[in-house]
């Protein structure tokens, strides 16, 4: 008995395979039979989540780095270099989450308080694929989803749609409507 296509397979059926092949003199379904019957079919073993992570020390100093500017963030060129410091984590270490979910809200922290609309949509970008990569890190935990879910509410508050929202003469809502400026 042979295994074939993950199953196993009589002679008499192999013999079958083959007068077929040959009667339409195809070289390519033997090679096929040969090499489907003579490969491993052990299947690799592979957690589901497993993510290749890298330098893991230098991601612990980073986000330890960031964690300290991150406390003295009403300075914004701290807050800036905390962003700095732990998309340098992230890319040392991209299976870390907690380098992603506190990437996530520091990018959230400076683009809620800059006053340049371009940094804002790059921090909430930012804040955002952060989030992203630490809910697939670790599902389970409420960091990530937390400053995914704050990025998104940002960015859409900020969006152009937003914008124009209050560009065409809407500023402000009340208890029948909007209120015209």
């Amino acid at each position: 008995m042979l295994w074939l296509d993950n199953r196993r397979t009589s002679n008499e059926e192999i013999e079958k395979l083959l007068s077929k092949f040959q009667s339409y003199g195809s070289w390519l379904g033997l090679s096929y039979v040969f090499l489907s019957s003579t490969a491993c079919h052990k299947e690799v073993a592979v957690a589901p989540n497993a993510v290749d992570s890298g330098d893991e020390k230098i991601a612990t100093a980073k986000i330890a780095e960031g964690d300290q500017l991150y406390e003295g963030r009403e300075n914004m060129a701290k807050a800036r270099v905390a962003v700095a410091a732990l998309r340098q984590a992230v890319t040392a270490d991209y299976g870390n989450y907690e380098a992603a979910w506190k990437l996530s809200r520091a990018a959230f922290y400076v683009a809620d308080h800059t006053d340049n609309d371009d940094e804002k949509d790059d921090m909430f970008r930012a804040g955002i694929e952060a989030g992203k990569a630490a809910v697939k890190l670790q599902g389970g935990k409420p960091e990530g989803h937390f400053w995914l879910g704050a990025n998104y509410g940002g960015d859409a508050q900020n969006s152009t749609l937003a914008s124009l929202a209050t560009g065409a003469g809407y500023s402000q809502r009340d208890g029948n409507g909007y209120q015209t400026r």
